[in-house]
């Protein structure tokens, strides 16, 4: 009859006490999570109850932005699209156009002024974007140059209004 040391009867144990206690930390783990979350969930529940419900008023409306036409740089890298809002003093609407890069960093203003450009459509190169704008005083077709800056009014329409350009796959025209 052989004899088994306290040692190797425990060694023969440990793994077996090991994924109990890995076990039971997991549920701890999994316990604690689940408690942090239903505090979480009481709390704003809470403060969602003490709120009173807030109508859509004169001044909420004057404030309240929109994002619209985005599009994807044909090289994947930017996102162009309009940003609009209400101009208090004058009581109209505005949009310019905004340009992000796909990661979501370096946000920045495309187009300045107090005109309506809309409808940004990016050229094959990704070098130029064509949008509508009415600053001239009537809608009209525009390019901008990404790198420069420099636009140019392609159209001078009376009567009819440009929509929805759309680039010709070799971006020497635009339809």
């Amino acid at each position: 009859m052989r004899v088994i040391s306290n040692q190797a009867k425990t060694l023969r144990w440990l793994p077996l006490v090991k994924e109990k206690v890995l076990r039971a930390n997991k549920e701890r783990v999994a316990f604690g999570a689940m408690s942090l979350l239903l505090v979480l969930f009481v709390t704003l529940t809470q403060a969602v109850a003490d709120q009173k419900p807030r109508l859509l008023d004169k001044e909420t409306f004057m404030e309240m932005e929109s994002l619209s036409n985005p599009e994807i740089a044909p090289d994947g890298k930017r996102i162009m699209f309009a940003r609009g809002w209400v101009d208090n003093v004058k009581d109209e609407s505005r949009s310019n156009l905004w340009m992000v890069e796909v990661d979501g960093t370096r946000v920045r203003e495309f187009t300045r002024g107090a005109g309506r450009d809309r409808a940004p459509v990016w050229a094959p190169d990704s070098q130029r974007v064509a949008f509508i704008s009415d600053r001239s005083g009537t809608n009209q077709l525009h390019v901008m140059w990404v790198d420069t800056g420099e636009v140019a009014q392609l159209t001078h329409l009376v009567g009819r209004v440009p929509s929805e350009p759309r680039w010709s796959s070799d971006g020497k025209q635009i339809a």
